[in-house]
């Protein structure tokens, strides 16, 4: 009789314990889980489909077959997910633009980037790596490189959250010096800025 009462109280407290463990498991489970603040730019890296490998071979496609309009202008236009990545033009690819006429423009979702072949004076690496951000009273493009291009490269903010009131007051500023007391708006209300050379670019 005592060896089944033993049995009988071993049993219950291993139920006891067993109904402990999965309430505790319960409560934990039922805890919001917080996650890790990310970095803007981590955040594009990690939600970039295309490697850098993918884009350089689709820029150079773009370059060598560049498409021709019925007025007979030429342009090699490349859509990529976002700029903020190794992103280069070589001086093969500079030169040969040149040569066909063709106009550079490539676009992502934060901005559109585009090189006229009659602006190319010298044909150099041209690190078109860049972050494009900014709020409702600033607008940033920041390059990679701060060489100079030895062309001209215009960009249109295309992520710009300020308002056409407000950007008719902007200055556009290279590394905190005025480069132009004006903003260029195209027909979209978004700034424009035309650059050659690298740099922190603010349009505020």
């Amino acid at each position: 009789m005592k060896k089944m009462k033993k049995v009988i109280t071993a049993a219950v407290a291993l139920m006891m314990t067993a109904a402990l463990a999965a309430t505790a498991y319960a409560a934990d489970y039922g805890d919001t889980v917080t996650a890790p603040a990310v970095s803007s730019s981590s955040t594009e890296s990690a939600g970039s489909t295309e490697d850098d490998a993918a884009v350089s071979a689709k820029l150079d496609d773009a370059i060598t077959n560049p498409t021709t309009a019925e007025d007979g202008t030429k342009a090699a236009v490349v859509e990529v997910d976002t700029l903020d990545r190794n992103f280069s033009i070589k001086p093969s690819a500079l030169k040969e633009l040149k040569a066909e006429g063709a106009v550079l423009k490539i676009t992502s979702k934060e901005a559109e980037v585009e090189i006229d072949p009659a602006t190319i004076t010298k044909a150099r690496k041209v690190d078109l790596s860049m972050k494009v951000y900014g709020s409702k009273t600033r607008s940033v493009v920041d390059f990679k490189s701060s060489s100079d291009f030895g062309c001209e490269v215009k960009v249109t903010v295309k992520n710009c959250k300020m308002t056409v009131a407000k950007l008719k007051t902007c200055s556009v500023y290279c590394d905190g010096e005025v480069v132009a007391d004006t903003v260029e708006i195209n027909e979209n209300n978004k700034p424009v800025i035309t650059v050659t050379k690298g740099g922190t670019y603010e349009i505020k």
